[in-house]
């Protein structure tokens, strides 16, 4: 009898780290309260990779297929203007990947191309640069980091319907705050040790023009021989920028830089259905086998803090059920929306229409959520309208 008591004790602790304790947070209800369609033309074009709220009437996109940014007024539903970058002379913009609207003399864009942040005014006029080149980690940070050299670079990039990694900016102390990358000595999928043992943010000191104050940590499962293998976070702040909020695509955990500490934070609807890849330096994976987990596993694909409501919105992409005749996009998955509040408690779930709105673009409002519903898998998708909902979540 003992020896059974012992085998049974055995296998609930080998088992145990894997064991997903039951979710039962409530199910939330929201409803459309407003449809938003901005009619188009052939002079009215767009291709925004990032969008951000100027006020609660103002939104401003970038669209880096032609280089500029479009300004639109939601509450009029029309195009209020656009900023075109220019591409030589003194005014020269590199291409860009991200940015952030301050006021309308202050604009800034980041290029990862050039390794440069940018500021601008609203006529495109480049008021100051700030190139990041030759970044190293300083001792002792360098000496804890797995098959670094030493180096880092920044890492800002967005792509509609694919990527949504923008920087962030603390107006408190006038710095953009971005994702850092060490540089690896490592081959192949062996340069995610590096990634995974390297803090994953640093503040841009503008007056000085290098990086400082690295925070964030990932997650235990990203730190074994078998980890995902997406070495992205998406990132929040909190009103006044004193806390930053870390989600990381496969865990449900978020790290909260003010408190130094993960927080658990999952949806009901997942049960760590993703891949895990060995992080080896003689791995080997193809691209298709890479691009499958990014578009067919489950994650958490956003993070949107609404100052208006004190609340935080996480978006969970649920798993696709991929088979060799189908291959799916990410934008056909079904989603949620884990909503909760500073004090970092969960009031519930919301689940999602899928093929209808584009959840890496999702907007703060006063009574909720602004969500762009320019999916291309969409059935009902209108070329010719820029189209949003307006959702109120009952909470």
């Amino acid at each position: 009898m003992s020896k059974i008591i012992l085998y049974f004790i055995f296998i609930c602790i080998i088992t145990s780290c894997n064991y997903r304790g039951e979710v039962d947070h409530k199910l939330i209800n929201f409803k459309v309260v407003k449809n938003v369609e901005i009619p188009l033309n052939a002079r009215i074009q767009y291709n925004h990779s990032q969008i951000q709220s100027i006020d609660s009437c103002t939104i401003i996109g970038l669209d880096r297929k032609f280089q500029k940014l479009d300004i639109y007024t939601i509450c009029e539903e029309k195009l209020l203007s656009s900023i075109n970058f220019d591409d030589e002379g003194p005014n020269r913009i590199y291409p860009i990947n991200s940015f952030y609207y301050l006021s309308k003399d202050s604009i800034f864009l980041y290029s990862s191309d050039a390794s440069t942040f940018q500021l601008i005014d609203s006529t495109a006029q480049v008021l100051n640069e700030w190139r990041l080149f030759d970044n190293k980690y300083v001792e002792p940070l360098s000496d804890t980091i797995i098959g670094g050299n030493g180096k880092y670079y920044p890492f800002s990039h967005t792509q509609n319907g694919l990527f949504n990694f923008p920087f962030l900016y603390d107006r408190i102390n006038g710095n953009p705050i971005i994702q850092v990358m060490p540089a690896s000595e490592l081959a192949g999928f062996g340069n995610r040790k590096t990634i995974y043992n390297a803090p994953i943010l640093a503040r841009v000191n503008l007056n000085s023009g290098s990086f400082e104050d690295f925070q964030g940590r990932w997650p235990k499962n990203y730190l074994e021989e078998k980890a995902p293998s997406n070495p992205f976070v998406h990132l929040s702040q909190s009103h006044d920028s004193s806390n930053v909020l870390l989600t990381y695509f496969n865990s449900d955990l978020i790290f909260s830089t003010k408190n130094d500490k993960f927080l658990e934070m999952p949806s009901k609807y997942f049960d760590d259905r993703y891949t895990l890849f060995s992080i080896n330096e003689n791995a080997d994976y193809t691209t298709e086998e890479e691009l499958g987990a990014y578009h067919n596993d489950e994650g958490y694909v956003n993070l949107v803090y609404n100052p208006y409501r004190g609340l935080y919105y996480r978006i969970a992409k649920h798993a696709n059920e991929q088979t060799d005749a189908e291959r799916l996009h990410r934008m056909e998955s079904a989603w949620s929306i884990i909503v909760f509040n500073e004090q970092f408690e969960i009031l519930g779930e919301a689940l999602m229409p899928e093929k209808t709105y584009n959840f890496l673009q999702i907007l703060p409002a006063a009574r909720g959520l602004l969500i762009s519903k320019e999916n291309s898998y969409s059935p009902t998708n209108k070329e010719e309208i820029y189209e949003f909902d307006l959702i109120e979540m009952d909470l």
